[in-house]
């Protein structure tokens, strides 16, 4: 993948299928301005739930030694021992994504919940994920049919769009309703409505971002929701995520959308994956200030490419295209990488094979299964 984020939710939609009852219909994600100019890495997730990118604030900290007691992963309301949530070792929330396709035939694509254990790098599947993987909420402890994109700033309920009149197609919908759904008890909440084509963009401190375009074609217009009253104030296009404004990367023509996190920090790859080639992975906060999380040369020795990522109280965690990392950034330490051993063996009878490890939840203290 360039995993793009909005493309992968469609992959991982796919895999999943239609959400269950309770959750309401799958999130449809925004195509607002989101740019499509990376190529499909590795044959794999042309395609980004991402991903990424909730729970916390960057922390600055980075320790490789245990800090506290382990906290490992199991079912809401279990009684475990607290634990400082940038305790390390830890166990990083993934979506370890698996696509085999032969020329000109037929694709297999996989997805699977589970953990990537820090510092190891050994990755465990999750059977509670079931076998669509989704995004794991380190407050209730358990995976959420939803991109992490779509989870509230507390991790605990997740927002989706459904078509009006219910069940209707995109050709014969009249309008679109935002839903909020309680991650522990899966109550079912309509928030907002609106006749026009709304989509999803994310939920943020700020509220929860849609947009509204008339189905016969128009201006759309952004709003931003209050999750909880359901009362939206139109927001200037300006609070698009998907447009990269941050000055000073001069030459840079192509840029892909990573995602954003629940405090309005959005990730950018800017430049291509031509070898040889100038690019840069930009952190913007909501201010719009850009950090440069890396500088570096397609096909450097660092190799690194992130396709999404996921903000916790340890820093950012990314994926790297091929599989063959997750890494954490803090404005202190810079990038460490992780490499990540025991993933599934792809399919056999494919002569093309690709692999990513989504991070798609906290970096949880403790290991996985725990000891």
């Amino acid at each position: 993948m360039k995993v793009r984020e909005h493309e992968f939710r469609e992959q991982l939609r796919g895999a999943l299928g239609e959400p269950p009852p309770m959750a309401g219909p799958t999130l449809r994600t925004p195509e607002v301005g989101a740019p499509r100019l990376h190529p499909r890495v590795m044959a794999m997730v042309a395609v980004t739930l991402a991903i990424l990118l909730v729970v916390a604030l960057v922390g600055s900290r980075l320790t490789l030694h245990p800090r506290g007691n382990f906290l490992p992963a199991g079912t809401p309301g279990a009684q475990t021992p607290a634990a400082a949530p940038d305790s390390m070792p830890c166990h990083l929330a993934v979506d370890f994504i698996q696509e085999a396709d032969n020329q000109g035939g037929q694709t297999a694509t996989s997805v699977t919940g589970g953990f990537v254990n820090i510092p190891s790098g050994t990755f465990q599947a999750d059977p509670s994920a079931g076998s669509a993987g989704g995004t794991y909420s380190a407050a209730l402890r358990r995976w959420l049919p939803a991109s992490s994109r779509s989870l509230s700033p507390d991790a605990t309920a997740y927002a989706y769009v459904s078509l009006l009149p219910a069940g209707a197609s995109w050709n014969q919908a009249t309008g679109g309703q935002l839903h909020v759904v309680d991650g522990a008890t899966r109550a079912d909440r309509k928030v907002w409505s609106k006749d026009a084509d709304v989509e999803f963009i994310d939920w943020t401190s700020a509220g929860i971002l849609v947009s509204a375009t008339p189905f016969q074609g128009g201006v759309q217009v952004l709003w931003r929701i209050d999750p909880t009253t359901g009362h939206a104030i139109q927001a200037p296009p300006s609070a698009n995520p998907f447009h990269f404004a941050a000055p000073g990367y001069p030459g840079i023509h192509n840029l892909s959308y990573l995602g954003t996190d629940s405090a309005g920090q959005t990730v950018f790859y800017l430049g291509s994956r031509d070898r040889g080639t100038k690019y840069y992975v930009v952190l913007v906060d909501a201010s719009g200030k850009a950090t440069t999380v890396y500088s570096g040369t397609a096909g450097d020795s660092t190799n690194f490419y992130p396709d999404g990522f996921f903000a916790d109280a340890h820093g950012i965690w990314f994926d790297n295209s091929d599989g063959s990392k997750v890494w954490l950034w803090t404005q202190s330490a810079g990038l460490t990488g992780f490499t990540v051993t025991g993933a599934p063996p792809p399919p056999r009878g494919y002569q093309f094979t690709s692999r990513a490890f989504m991070p798609a939840g906290a970096c949880v203290p403790g290991q996985f299964p725990a000891p």
